[in-house]
């Protein structure tokens, strides 16, 4: 079945610079209630923890961290 995409620009940021967002919406497989949100991390994004977060309309998440793991 294809993506539902949610009616409002979701944005991302990662300790402040844009994210591509690659899918915002219901989760497959999931209730309707539960969203996912899929992004591309920015390039340059060194070794440990960063501060993810989403933007909907004029409202803010609380940031999460996400860690970074060296290759």
């Amino acid at each position: 079945s294809e993506a539902v995409r949610v009616a409002a620009e979701v944005r991302c940021l990662v300790d402040g610079k844009p994210a591509e967002v690659l899918y915002a919406g219901v989760a497959p497989g999931l209730l309707e209630a539960v969203n996912q949100v899929n992004v591309r991390l920015p390039s340059g994004l060194g070794p440990g923890p960063h501060r993810l977060v989403l933007v909907l309309e004029e409202w803010e998440s609380n940031p999460v961290t996400i860690w970074v793991k060296s290759e």
